[in-house]
């Protein structure tokens, strides 16, 4: 969809930099999301309007907090991105090729904070012992 519209806005498009935010002993601390048509530190930014326009992850932040709320179901905005790590792994998907989209550095990054092990797969393993050794495990 943005290609799309990056076509239909042209050069209106609002493309971004990122800027490094050094401390005052000339460490990096942060980087700032610039507005810059520059195509050095090019980024693509996920949440956008259709013009480009940076809106930031408060646009699903906001209301995922309202309706979880309301529902009084405990859960954060970051639980999203263990349910899609989970799910991705089960459905075949390498761990390393996960850890890429959700930009972790390390694998084991994603394997011990993201993926979140799902009854149905601790079944199947206890099924799989309890039918190599013939014994039982779970009722």
């Amino acid at each position: 969809m943005q290609n799309k519209y990056k076509k239909k806005y042209g050069k209106k498009y609002k493309r971004y930099i990122l800027e490094e935010v050094k401390n005052k002993y000339g460490k990096l601390v942060e980087y700032k999301i610039i507005e810059n048509n520059s195509k050095r530190n090019k980024i693509e930014m996920v949440f956008t309007r259709n013009d480009g326009t940076y809106s930031g992850t408060d646009v699903i932040r906001y209301p995922f907090k309202i309706i979880h709320c309301e529902l009084g179901i405990k859960c954060g905005f970051y639980d999203l991105r263990g349910s899609f790590a989970t799910k991705a792994l089960s459905s075949g998907i390498e761990i390393k090729d996960i850890s890429r989209i959700l930009r972790h550095s390390k694998i084991e990054t994603t394997e011990n904070y993201y993926i979140i092990s799902c009854i149905d797969n601790l079944k199947t393993v206890c099924e799989s012992i309890e039918k190599d050794f013939d014994i039982k495990i779970m009722d």
